[in-house]
């Protein structure tokens, strides 16, 4: 097939790499962030990262190196070999996830370029390519993969995911054996690789399938080869799946209260998420980290966004004769679909930013095509042109004033406090992290103006006693606390109050107390991994001072 237009100049650098700068330019201010959110419970607050080093296969391969019992090896590979740099300097992790994502838009650019030899060989090429990278690398729904350091393993999946699909092109494409045998086994190596940063790679697989269809379509004589193929690759993947699950199961047994519907209201449920994801990825003006979403199956304005958007995606990938078309539409519902929690259900929120770090590339391919088709027609070039620029000039804007959300902590609770007052999350978050910062003084106005801080009944006096500990007050924080304790136990919460109810107890001298509260929280049905590892070397220290004192074990 004749290749497209335009290739011989995208085969050039200077595209890629002014891209590239105005990545490095635009993520620059990220460099400068804190552990947030769940970086702790990686790098700082978790004793079973630093007994790890590179070549601990077994313990990397074989067993979660963090409490929340999440078995990513190499996602986990990457961060062992980086705290055996950094320990507990966020700079040099930081620095790691601008380059892995740099290196995405590199595989990203490739993979589209691809993409386009397959198409047209009569509409132009460079247009289409550089603005679907473009509106990928500068779309501000990143910053949540890039500026968190925990999103290394979205970058990480899409790296690997974008070269098997790269890959995957080329070796349905091959009809040399000795090509095909190299790219065999560079697509393999690529697949596993991404299952093994991330699960949602079964996107992925989903994507690759659809790509074997459309070729098989060409040459239906390699049906039977590439059923077959197919069925012996995925069967290990089935089987890490079934294990790395089993593994967070046993963790996690304790927090199955998840809401069950009829599968006709998850189906619901479904296209409203997929809805919510839609409306972010085309105006992405209230990004959070997490958002408010009621889990239940209703016609409101999500579900008919997420109708609408299905139904034309679908249209594009069945009708449309342009790989880069279909192959964009492709990239957006597939990766949403395992996200969708139709057939299961996720334990965190069911909107995040991060699930779009791919169906990004595919609204980028599908504009750029749209946007390429436009300009030619003479009459339309410039306005077509001047459209695209301010659009991905927007988006570099809205980008760099979103980093600085993921600075700290009080930042990130910050912004979702402002977005989205109502939403009981947000007050509770905000004050935490601010006690957590020591700024007391904010802490207080909140429980004086913010009546959702009332609720449950726990929390006011949460808040009150742990501030209280934290100034030095002793008595009056075991008060407050051990009465947040009871409460929460009483209504079924996780009780928060245990850790400063433990020190408490601890700074009274009464290490007896304290370690009944820390064996009620390590015993409990409801878990919390940063608590839990809190209360556990809390544990270790009391016990430590009793073998001191000569009280034995």
């Amino acid at each position: 097939m004749k290749a497209r237009t335009g290739l011989n100049t995208l085969a050039k650098l200077p595209g890629l790499l002014l891209l590239l700068g105005l990545v490095v330019a635009v993520y620059i201010d990220g460099l400068g962030g804190e552990f947030v959110i769940d970086d702790r419970t990686y790098f700082i607050d978790n004793d079973l990262l630093p007994q790890l080093r590179p070549w601990s296969f077994a313990g990397i391969f074989l067993r979660a190196s963090n409490y929340w019992a999440e078995l990513l090896p190499v996602r986990d590979f990457f961060y062992v070999f980086q705290y055996q740099l950094f320990a507990d300097n966020p700079f040099g992790y930081h620095l790691v996830s601008l380059l892995l994502y740099l290196l995405v838009v590199v595989i990203a650019w490739r993979l589209v370029a691809e993409i386009c030899k397959l198409d047209d060989p009569g509409v132009p090429c460079f247009f289409p390519l550089f603005f679907a990278l473009a509106f990928f690398a500068l779309h501000p729904i990143h910053v949540e993969s890039v500026a968190y350091i925990s999103g290394q393993k979205d970058l990480l999946c899409a790296l690997f995911s974008f070269s098997s699909i790269l890959v995957a092109l080329r070796l349905l494409n091959t009809h040399r054996l000795e090509s095909g045998t190299r790219h065999f086994t560079l697509f393999v190596t690529c697949y596993y690789t991404a299952f093994l940063s991330k699960n949602l790679a079964v996107a992925t697989g989903l994507v690759i399938t659809f790509l074997g269809v459309l070729c098989l379509l060409r040459n239906r004589k390699r049906w039977r080869l590439f059923v077959l193929g197919w069925f012996a690759i995925n069967l290990p993947v089935l089987l890490w799946l079934r294990y790395s699950i089993s593994i967070s199961k046993n963790v996690w047994k304790g927090m199955d209260t998840l809401v069950v519907l009829p599968f006709d209201e998850r189906l619901i449920r479904g296209v409203r998420i997929m809805g919510e994801h839609f409306f972010l990825l085309v105006w992405p003006e209230r990004l959070s980290f997490g958002y408010p979403f009621e889990p239940l199956g209703r016609f409101d304005v999500s579900f008919w966004c997420g109708f609408v958007g299905i139904l034309l995606l679908f249209l594009l990938i069945v009708r449309s004769r342009s790989w880069n078309v279909r192959l964009g539409a492709v990239l957006i519902v597939g990766y949403l679909l395992p996200i969708s929690q139709v057939f299961y259900d996720l334990h965190n929120a069911a909107i995040y930013d991060r699930y779009l770090f791919v169906p990004v590339l595919g609204a980028g391919m599908l504009l750029g095509e749209g946007f390429s088709r436009l300009s030619l027609r003479p009459s339309l070039r410039r306005a077509v042109l001047g459209v695209a620029f301010v659009a991905l000039l927007m988006l570099g804007f809205k980008t760099v004033n979103h980093i600085p959300v993921y600075r700290s902590d009080v930042a990130v609770a910050d912004n979702a406090y402002v977005l989205f007052p109502g939403w009981n999350a947000t007050p509770f978050n905000l004050a935490v992290s601010l006690v957590e910062a020591a700024d007391f003084e904010r802490v207080r106005i909140l429980l004086d103006s913010e009546p959702s801080l009332s609720h449950p009944a726990w929390v006011p006096d949460y808040l009150i006693g742990w501030m209280a500990l934290e100034e030095g007050q002793a008595s009056k924080a075991v008060s407050s606390l051990r009465r947040s304790f009871l409460l929460a136990i009483d209504g079924g919460y996780f009780p928060y109050a245990a850790l400063p109810l433990a020190r408490g107890y601890r700074s009274m001298g009464n290490d007896l107390q304290a370690l009944k509260v820390i064996e009620y929280v390590m015993k409990s049905s409801i878990y919390n991994p940063l608590d839990y590892y809190r209360v556990k070397k809390l544990r270790e220290e009391i016990l430590e001072d009793f073998q001191k004192a000569g009280f034995g074990s």
